[in-house]
């Protein structure tokens, strides 16, 4: 029985890889990563330890393959809603002018960007504040029944995870739509006049214009990010509850 429950943990724990160590939640990947390996040992052990003690899985390449894309498609959703916010935050920047302030993040090993942080932040504390993570922990646990531990079959992953990659970098293009239009026509207005008055430095004058109109705009559309970013998490949900579709 014990040797049944050690071999559950450990394929739970490579289902679990994908969600919380390579976990594109800002603050899971800011903790280190022995931390992250323990969490995955112990979040599997307590799974496991549901599980009815029947018969033991097999243990091969096949079934440890099959345990990490199950585990991908689950966390692919996450993975997609925090990269779209992402690159929004980075179009964000690269029209504000602010792309020239990021500097080298060691802890991600990548330059930082202003709006993209802020969103990443945002994302974060929407996931904890709405209870996603005990929704995250609910999904896992009814995979159980559907899935258990050694019976994902050795199976492909299909169109549909880009068809999640689409949705979610759509609703996170749209969420942050207001900002980029009027950045844009800001952008237009600072072109025309440019062509009006050539011998005015409008390039200088621009940039403290263009910054304050975008954190005006950041400002006014946040009632907007608090609505709609929790679509952004059920759509993660509902594509982590049906890794068959993705599979």
């Amino acid at each position: 029985m014990i040797s049944i429950f050690l071999l559950n943990t450990f394929l739970l724990s490579i289902r679990l890889l994908p969600v919380l160590v390579v976990s594109s939640i800002l603050f899971f990947s800011r903790i280190p990563l022995t931390i992250r390996l323990i969490l995955s040992l112990a979040l599997a052990s307590v799974l496991a330890s549901a599980l009815p003690s029947i018969q033991a899985p097999s243990l091969s390449l096949p079934v440890l393959l099959g345990e990490l894309c199950l585990g991908v498609v689950m966390a692919f959703g996450f993975h997609a809603a925090h990269a779209g916010v992402d690159m929004a935050g980075r179009l964000i920047d690269t029209q504000v002018g602010l792309n020239a302030s990021g500097v080298f993040d060691p802890t991600t090993s990548n330059v930082t960007s202003i709006m993209a942080d802020f969103l990443g932040l945002a994302f974060a504390l929407l996931f904890v504040v709405l209870d996603m993570h005990h929704e995250l922990l609910r999904v896992m646990g009814g995979m159980l029944t559907v899935i258990p531990p050694g019976s994902v079959p050795s199976v492909s992953l299909s169109g549909s995870l880009a068809a999640v990659l689409t949705q979610q970098f759509l609703m996170a293009f749209m969420m942050l739509m207001p900002v980029i239009m009027g950045l844009w026509l800001t952008d237009m207005a600072f072109a025309i006049l440019s062509r009006s008055m050539p011998q005015a430095n409008i390039y200088f004058l621009a940039l403290p214009i263009k910054l304050g109109i975008g954190v005006l705009l950041i400002l006014l559309t946040l009632p907007l990010l608090v609505q709609r970013m929790p679509l952004l998490f059920e759509s993660a949900l509902s594509s982590a509850a049906t890794p068959a579709g993705g599979l």
